[in-house]
């Protein structure tokens, strides 16, 4: 194996670039700045199945949503994200709520922020929704789980993460 040395890499001809093979892994030597990217790492869940609840507390969507992640460093955030379904089944007004726990902590609330949700007045409504956030306060390298929670806000009975239709977890670290 050689080292070749050079501060510009440009190609031959046309604006693509080829770096290895298929099947190659590109390493960079510890203490390099990668600016490429800065994903550590991605984890993710799918779900065909949600909860349909008249709860005005939080109820977990669905433990197949769970995400469980070991960050590399403990200066690096998350980024939590969850897309899903939502579905009310009768023709009153009411709220459907959302937030994200990390184990027993409730991100959205304990941050200050308001918890997610969509408000209507009447009718029969579905549709879909993205429920995100960034963890910046974890600050360990130890595992943890992220959770998708969900409630009523009003009268009636809301469905999130609709049956039958898949849902989607994401959590990626992010280098700092």
């Amino acid at each position: 194996m050689g080292t070749i040395f050079v501060d510009n890499l440009e190609p031959q001809s046309g604006t693509s670039l080829t770096l290895g093979a298929s099947g190659d892994t590109l390493q960079a030597a510890s203490g390099t700045t990668n600016l490429l990217s800065n994903v550590v790492q991605f984890k993710s869940a799918q779900a065909r199945v949600g909860i349909t609840t008249s709860s005005t507390s939080a109820v977990i969507v669905s433990t197949d949503l769970n995400i469980t992640i070991t960050p590399k460093s403990a200066t690096n955030k998350i980024l939590i994200r969850y897309f899903m379904g939502w579905y009310d089944s009768l023709a009153n007004g009411r709220d459907i709520k959302a937030t994200i726990y990390r184990d027993s902590t409730n991100l959205l609330s304990d941050a200050g922020a308001n918890d997610n949700w969509y408000r209507w007045d009447s009718y029969r409504n579905q549709g879909s929704w993205t429920v995100q956030w960034l963890d910046s306060t974890y600050n360990s390298t130890s595992a943890i789980t992220y959770k998708l929670y969900g409630w009523s806000g009003g009268v009636g009975e809301i469905t999130v993460g609709s049956t039958g239709k898949f849902s989607l977890g994401e959590v990626y670290e992010i280098q700092t």
